[in-house]
This record gives structure tokens, sequence and C-alpha cells, in this order.
């Protein structure tokens, strides 16, 4: 059962809602180790201003994948370097 929600604004004006685990976006993305980090008993967290909010949602379902590198193969090489623009901010 997830323990957390993360809600993204797009630039374009679209909400998207992501049910997620504190501890898997802990141990996989600086951004939201710092911000939980802060405020342990955060259970909503909002980014706003998402320029990709498509690619940063699989941006956090790739935090759950075993096998990144396997299943970014299958994508494009432009689809990727939106997932890695997405990691690295």
């Amino acid at each position: 059962m997830s323990d957390l929600k993360v809600v993204l604004y797009g630039k374009d004006g679209v909400a998207v809602k992501m049910s997620v685990h504190k501890n898997i976006l802990a141990e996989n993305s600086t951004f939201f180790a710092d911000k939980l980090s802060r405020q342990s008993s955060v259970s909503n967290i909002e980014v706003s201003d998402c320029e990709d909010a498509e690619i940063y949602v699989e941006t956090v379902g790739l935090m759950y994948c075993s096998d990144v590198k396997q299943r970014l193969i299958k994508q494009s090489v432009p689809r990727v370097l939106r997932i890695l623009k997405v990691c690295s901010c």
C-alpha cells in the first residue's frame, strides 16, 4: 500500500496524481529524499511547473523497475533523453 501522494502540475495546466512509496522515492531520488527528510510525516508532495509531466511519471515508474536498462533500451532515443533531463533536475 502506498504511503505518499505526489501531485505533478504541468506547465500546460495538467495535474497528475500518483500513489507512491516514500522509501522507493527516497532511495532513488535525491530530490524526493531531500523533501522527505525535511518532513518525514508528509503524506503529499506537490511538484509545480513540470515541463514534461508524462516523462516525470515515467521516471517515477522507473524507480520501481528492477531492470531499468532493459526497459530504457526499448524506448526511442529522444524519449530516453527526455527521461535523463528529468532525472538531472
